[in-house]
This record gives structure tokens, C-alpha cells and sequence, in this order.
């Protein structure tokens, strides 16, 4: 509730009193999930690590691990996090979906493009996965499929972050956009 509440501090007081009576990997999870948001990144790494020493087949951590990789720059382990979270939950949306972000940003485009269609597959409303797919297709050039992927978001009112980012990047190639 504190977490939801934005109430950090007192989110990782509670986590960190709690593990000091039993060591639990979920609440070690939680604890990074805080210290990742704080971007108190080697306390978020440190409390992944230890979720997943407790639970090794812990994927939503292996994915939270990868994030605070990422954020560090720490290429290396952010692909084998994501990987692993994939290995251990082939279904995880998330998981594909930060694995094609990071693929894209190193011009891996067609294995990140496999990665948000495999995220689509599995939920055609994810939104992030959406606009990673339509920013691929403009940067190859194919302007009619990246407004197509886009358009029933922008139709709908579903227009976050992500999707107004490639909307606008691919507005500098059509002409709809006027």
C-alpha cells in the first residue's frame, strides 16, 4: 500500500523491518521494486540479488534485475536477465517487451521486432510493445505500417507516453499528421 501510495521511504522501512524477522524473496523483490523507483540502483541490484538467491526461478526479478541493469548501463546483464526471465516464464509481456527496447537500442532491429511481436502475440494491447514495434517501422522506412500499428491506440484515446513518442517521430515522414 505504501509503495502504491508513493510513500517510499516508509515502503522500505516496513520491507527492510520485515526482513530482518524472516528472509523472504518476495519481500526482497518488493524492496528492489522501491529502490528502483528511488533509482537507488546498487540497493535495487543488491535486493533482486538476494530475491533471487532465495528464489532462483524468481522472473519477474531476473526482469526488474535487467531494468536496473539498464538504467546502470550494464549491458551485459541486463540481456542475460531478461533472457533468463524469458527462460523461466516464456509468456511474460514485459520481459519481451524490455528485451526488444534493448535490442533496438543496440540496432538489433529484427530481433527486437521478433520480441514485440512475441509480446503482441501474447497481449495485442500492450501499448509499449505497440510503440516499439511502430518506431522499428519507421526507422526502416515503412511509414504506412508504423501508423497502422499505432492507429487504434490514437483511435481509442489510449495514448500514453509511449505511443505519442513514436507517433511524433513518425509524424516527421507522413503527411496525416497536419
Amino acid at each position: 500500500v505504501l509503495y502504491e501510495l508513493n510513500r517510499l521511504d516508509e515502503a522500505a522501512e516496513s520491507y527492510e523491518k520485515a526482513l530482518r524477522f524472516h528472509p523472504d524473496a518476495m519481500v526482497y523483490f518488493n524492496l528492489g521494486n522501491v529502490r528502483l523507483r528511488q533509482m537507488k540502483l546498487n540497493q535495487a541490484v543488491a535486493s533482486y540479488r538476494q530475491a533471487l538467491r532465495l528464489d532462483p526461478n524468481h522472473a519477474e526479478a531476473h526482469n526488474n534485475l535487467g531494468n536496473a541493469f539498464r538504467i546502470m548501463n550494464r549491458h551485459e546483464g541486463v540481456l542475460a536477465s531478461y533472457r533468463e526471465a524469458l527462460r523461466l516464464k516464456p509468456d511474460y509481456v514485459d520481459a519481451h517487451t524490455n528485451l526488444g527496447f534493448l535490442l533496438m537500442e543496440h540496432g538489433r532491429l529484427d530481433e527486437a521486432l521478433d520480441s514485440f511481436r512475441r509480446a503482441l502475440h501474447l497481449n495485442p494491447g500492450h501499448v509499449k510493445a505497440a510503440a516499439g514495434e511502430a518506431t522499428i517501422y519507421e526507422r526502416q522506412g515503412d511509414y504506412e505500417k508504423a501508423y497502422a500499428r499505432l492507429q487504434p491506440f490514437l483511435e481509442s484515446g489510449n495514448e500514453t507516453d509511449d505511443v505519442a513518442l513514436a507517433f511524433s517521430a513518425l509524424c516527421r515522414h507522413i503527411q496525416r499528421c497536419q
